[in-house]
Protein backbone atom coordinates (compact mmCIF):
# COMPACT_ATOMS: atom_id res chain seq x y z
CA UNK A 1 0.00 0.00 0.00
CA UNK A 2 2.32 2.98 -1.00
CA UNK A 3 1.94 5.63 1.37
CA UNK A 4 -0.77 3.58 3.20
CA UNK A 5 -3.73 4.26 0.91
CA UNK A 6 -5.49 1.28 0.67
CA UNK A 7 -6.70 1.88 -2.86
CA UNK A 8 -2.81 2.75 -4.01
CA UNK A 9 -4.83 5.90 -4.90
CA UNK A 10 -7.85 7.95 -4.83
CA UNK A 11 -10.96 6.38 -6.49
CA UNK A 12 -13.11 8.38 -8.91
CA UNK A 13 -16.03 8.33 -10.78
CA UNK A 14 -17.08 7.64 -13.80
CA UNK A 15 -14.56 4.99 -14.40
CA UNK A 16 -13.98 6.18 -18.67
CA UNK A 17 -12.85 9.77 -17.90
CA UNK A 18 -12.52 10.26 -21.65
CA UNK A 19 -14.87 9.09 -24.85
CA UNK A 20 -12.01 6.51 -25.88
CA UNK A 21 -12.13 4.76 -22.83
CA UNK A 22 -15.60 3.89 -22.86
CA UNK A 23 -16.44 0.58 -23.73
CA UNK A 24 -12.43 -0.72 -23.00
CA UNK A 25 -11.24 -3.13 -20.17
CA UNK A 26 -9.70 0.10 -18.83
CA UNK A 27 -6.04 -1.66 -18.46
CA UNK A 28 -4.46 -1.05 -21.43
CA UNK A 29 -0.93 0.02 -21.90
CA UNK A 30 1.64 2.17 -24.40
CA UNK A 31 2.22 -1.83 -25.38
CA UNK A 32 -0.44 -3.89 -26.90
CA UNK A 33 0.52 -7.01 -25.41
CA UNK A 34 1.21 -5.67 -21.79
CA UNK A 35 -1.58 -4.65 -19.94
CA UNK A 36 -1.73 -3.09 -16.30
CA UNK A 37 -3.84 -5.73 -14.12
CA UNK A 38 -2.56 -4.53 -10.46
CA UNK A 39 -5.87 -2.59 -7.96
CA UNK A 40 -3.47 0.54 -8.39
CA UNK A 41 -2.88 0.11 -12.27
CA UNK A 42 -6.23 0.08 -13.74
CA UNK A 43 -9.08 2.26 -14.29
CA UNK A 44 -11.65 0.33 -12.22
CA UNK A 45 -9.41 -0.56 -9.48
CA UNK A 46 -10.63 -3.77 -7.92
CA UNK A 47 -9.26 -3.58 -4.31
CA UNK A 48 -9.44 -7.36 -3.05
CA UNK A 49 -11.67 -8.33 -5.70
CA UNK A 50 -9.57 -9.32 -8.03
CA UNK A 51 -11.02 -6.99 -10.73
CA UNK A 52 -7.94 -5.99 -12.14
CA UNK A 53 -6.89 -9.12 -13.30
CA UNK A 54 -10.28 -10.34 -14.92
CA UNK A 55 -10.21 -6.87 -16.42
CA UNK A 56 -6.60 -7.99 -17.87
CA UNK A 57 -7.92 -11.69 -18.79
CA UNK A 58 -10.55 -10.04 -20.32
CA UNK A 59 -8.51 -7.30 -22.51
CA UNK A 60 -6.12 -9.92 -24.00
CA UNK A 61 -8.77 -12.69 -24.83
CA UNK A 62 -10.59 -9.82 -27.06
CA UNK A 63 -7.14 -9.36 -28.69
CA UNK A 64 -7.73 -12.86 -30.30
Amino acid sequence: MPGGHIFHGDLSWPVAATADEVGTWGVATGHPRIVAASSGGTVRGGAVSGLGGYAAARHLLDLR
